[in-house]
């Protein structure tokens, strides 16, 4: 007779010990009339510790838990269980906690999955953990965020002239806004818009007035693959954000390309929508550990 039960796949419990012993001392499963039962997390997670056997074949026995788990969800399970905590999974969200405490949350993402940003706002999990396809895991963590620079950025009405498809002015400007060109600013869409009081085109657009109206300056992000760059202030000696703005959805490994890039600048990373008519802002961030 096994001692366990795991979706059909009987076990035994390894050294000689039996299926309390491995409630009591990982805090795993449920004895029923002796026998052991485990979710396919669980079972997997004693099996590679070499805790427990399958009466039959290892090969098929593994298959059919990776088919209901993934590599990638197990490795993160694997990850919190050696911290101490208490881990479970329900419908993809892997939870944790330790003791009583209220559960965190998890959801592993795959380098080219496709994802709803909308969602960061309305259903975001405490992290999202990726294993790329050489099995290295990274860890994000997602906050939504309230920029506020130090600006007063009250523009008024100015003349643009158009020298073939670029805008200019003579016209008095705050120092950061345009780019000198002779005794012209040269100036991008967005500012050539702006000054000449024309309404925003876009949601790109919107977001640059909205930043405007923070008190933050605003800058092309082009060479860092984003939007905008965006300083808190003329005190400040680097642009403390890159700001991507987002229509709907993005593939995962876009976001890690910009958090990576961010990083490396030491610059934060900022995604930006709108919701219900509202514009709303998440730093996403890389983060060495899961905790708590």
């Amino acid at each position: 007779m096994s001692d366990g039960l795991c979706n059909g796949i009987s076990f035994n419990v390894s050294e000689g010990h039996g299926p309390n012993y491995i409630v009591g001392r990982y805090k795993l499963g449920f004895v029923q009339q002796g026998i052991l039962f485990l979710d396919p997390y669980e079972c997997l997670y004693l099996y590679f510790k070499g805790r427990i056997t399958f009466e039959d074949s290892e090969e098929s026995a593994l298959k059919k838990l990776f088919s209901i788990t993934s590599v990638e969800r197990y490795t993160a399970y694997t990850l919190l269980k050696n911290k101490g905590y208490r881990v479970h999974e329900d419908n993809g969200t892997i939870f944790f906690r330790k003791s009583t405490e209220i559960p965190r949350s998890v959801v592993v993402v795959r380098e080219y999955d496709e994802i709803d940003v909308g969602k960061f706002f309305t259903e975001r999990p405490d992290f999202y953990f990726t294993v790329d396809e050489e099995g290295d895991a990274t860890i994000y963590r997602i906050d939504e965020i309230d920029i506020k620079g130090t600006e007063n950025n009250k523009i008024g009405k100015c003349s643009v002239t158009d020298f073939g498809d670029r805008h200019f002015t003579k016209d008095d400007l705050p120092h950061w806004m345009g780019t000198k060109f002779h005794e012209y600013r040269m100036l991008t869409d967005f500012e050539a818009n702006l000054i000449e009081g024309k309404e925003p085109k876009g949601m790109a657009e919107e977001v640059y007035r909205d930043l405007l109206s923070r008190g933050c300056i605003v800058k092309t992000g082009f060479k860092y693959g984003t939007n905008f760059r965006v300083y808190e202030g003329e005190k400040s000696e680097h642009a403390e954000y890159l700001v991507s703005v987002v229509e709907n959805k993005l593939i995962w490994y876009y976001i890690s390309r910009a958090v990576r890039v961010a990083s490396s600048v030491r610059k934060k990373m900022i995604f930006t929508t709108i919701i219900d008519g509202k514009i709303k802002y998440i730093m996403i961030s890389r983060s060495k550990d899961i905790v708590i």
